[in-house]
């Protein structure tokens, strides 16, 4: 039996090669493992696109859209304009797990922030530094 190795692929990169076309992209067919627990709005966005499934780390007690705080996972996302009925619902439920090395993702995260993000956009203020 071979062995699958899975690739690591942006989600733009994923719609860019498709011409935008979500269906022609794969989500259906696409896992996504991330650090911590997707926000409601991602979570929102990881339900339209039709994700198969979620695996995160650690759990986003502020802001978490996979149960934390809300389980947009489990009830996909309103539309976002227009006047649906009432309890409507639009994009579709993905299974959502957590858990999976914790303390490893509050690390990770931790030693970013610590970092900061050489990608991040140049403040147009000073930033203070708390010591």
């Amino acid at each position: 039996m071979g062995t699958r190795h899975a690739e690591m692929i942006a989600i733009d990169e994923m719609l860019a090669g498709c011409g935008g076309d979500v269906q022609a992209a794969g989500f259906d067919r696409s896992d996504l493992y991330v650090t911590v627990e997707p926000c409601i709005m991602c979570a929102g966005a990881l339900s339209l696109l039709g994700f198969r499934s979620v695996v995160y780390g650690c759990r986003n007690d502020r802001f978490g859209g996979c149960g934390s705080i809300l389980p947009v996972n489990q009830e996909g996302c309103g539309p976002c304009s227009g006047r649906p009925p009432v309890g409507a619902h639009v994009g579709r439920s993905f299974p959502a797990k957590g858990g999976l090395f914790p303390e490893e993702a509050v690390e990770l995260l931790r030693e970013f922030y610590a970092a900061g993000n050489p990608c991040a956009p140049r403040p147009h203020r000073p930033v203070r530094k708390e010591l």
